[in-house]
C-alpha cells in the first residue's frame, strides 16, 4: 500500500536548507572581494528560491497524495488516495518541471491541486507573506538573469529606485537573512497547519 507522504518533514528539511544557507552567507559574507561578497549573496537568494520552490512542490505532492477529490472535480481524472511521490508529481507538473511565475503564479498553481479552503492556499494567499514571495521571485530572477526586465521586477518588489544586482541589494545590513528568514516563517505556519 502507497504511504501517506509528509508536508511536515519537507518544511523541516526546508527549514535546515535554509539555516544552511543562512550560516554560508555569514561565513562567506565578507571574507573575500566585493565580486566574491557580490557570488555568496547572489548564491543565497537562488539556493533560497530553489528550496523555497521544491518545499511548494513537496506540500503539493503531498496534499495531492492525501486527497486528491478537488484535483479529480478540477480535471474529471479519477486518480486515487496515497499515489506514490512519482505519480502525484508527473500530475502536477507533466513530463516538464515545477515552475511558476512570481507569487500570483505561485497561487494558481496551487489552486490547480487543492481549494480555496486548504490550508496551503490560505498560509501562501496570505498579505503578510505577499512582499515576501514577491522580493524573493523578483531577486532570484535578477541574481540569475540579469536583465532589464528583471531587474525592473527587482526595482518594483523592493521599492528601490536603483540597483546594481541583486547582491548589491541583499548585501546591505541584514536584507539577504530577513528576506530568507520570511520563510521560515511561512513554513511554520505550513508545519502548525498540516495535518500530516
Amino acid at each position: 500500500m502507497p504511504k501517506k507522504l509528509s508536508i511536515k518533514k519537507a518544511t523541516t528539511d526546508f527549514d535546515a536548507e535554509l539555516a544552511a544557507i543562512s550560516v554560508f552567507t555569514s561565513s562567506m559574507g565578507s571574507k573575500g572581494s566585493a565580486a566574491d561578497e557580490a557570488r555568496v549573496h547572489d548564491y543565497a537568494i537562488i539556493a533560497a528560491y530553489r528550496s523555497f520552490e521544491s518545499l511548494m512542490l513537496e506540500c503539493l505532492v503531498g496534499a495531492l497524495n492525501r486527497d486528491p477529490a478537488h484535483f479529480r472535480t478540477r480535471t474529471g481524472v479519477l486518480v486515487p488516495k496515497h499515489m506514490n511521490r512519482s505519480t502525484c508529481q508527473f500530475l502536477i507538473t507533466g513530463d516538464g518541471y515545477f515552475d511558476f511565475k512570481g507569487r500570483d503564479g505561485l497561487i494558481k498553481e496551487i489552486k490547480r491541486v487543492v481549494p480555496d479552503t486548504h490550508f496551503l492556499h490560505t498560509t501562501v494567499k496570505d498579505a503578510k507573506y505577499r512582499t515576501s514571495l514577491e522580493r524573493l521571485c523578483a531577486l532570484r530572477n535578477f541574481a540569475a538573469h540579469g536583465s532589464a526586465q528583471s531587474k525592473r521586477a527587482a526595482l518594483d518588489a523592493t521599492g528601490m529606485t536603483k540597483m546594481s544586482s541583486a547582491a548589491a541589494y541583499l548585501r546591505v545590513g541584514s536584507r539577504c537573512d530577513s528576506v530568507v528568514s520570511r520563510f521560515a516563517d511561512l513554513s511554520s505556519e505550513i508545519r502548525t497547519a498540516a495535518p500530516f
